[in-house]
């Protein structure tokens, strides 16, 4: 099993100058349906939701980076400018499909110049 505890961390943004927070979540299929619910272990084959949300300042611009879990494969984002990594966070290109993230992406940078929410999903390895 594996701790949910981590599964985020954030750069580049100062925590005077913008609010970060984060939620994790595991999908659980229950009477033929799917149910999101707040999780704190994983297993392998875990389908898990993750839920960030910023708030800076006024006139604040960040951007966010943030490595990708060890033992997570990434396989959507809702956030339309998203950027991926998969050298550890040396190159950086746009995302073309967030319904599509390669299993290799090792790192995610976004833009965070006013309030907004980003969700990604993954599979635990």
């Amino acid at each position: 099993m594996i701790l949910a505890a981590g599964l985020l961390t954030t750069g580049t943004a100062h925590a005077q100058d913008i609010a970060l927070s984060s939620a994790v979540y595991v999908e659980r299929e229950r009477d033929g349906s799917v149910h999101i619910e707040p999780a704190d272990r994983f297993a392998r084959g875990d389908r898990v939701v993750t839920i960030v949300r910023w708030d800076p300042r006024p006139g604040a611009n960040h951007t966010i980076t943030t490595p990708v879990p060890v033992g997570l494969a990434l396989q959507s984002a809702s956030h339309p400018a998203l950027q991926i990594s998969v050298d550890g966070g040396r190159t950086w290109r746009r995302l073309v499909d967030p319904r599509d993230i390669p299993r290799d992406t090792t790192h995610l940078r976004w833009r965070a110049g006013a309030e907004g929410r980003l969700s990604y999903r993954a599979v635990v390895r």
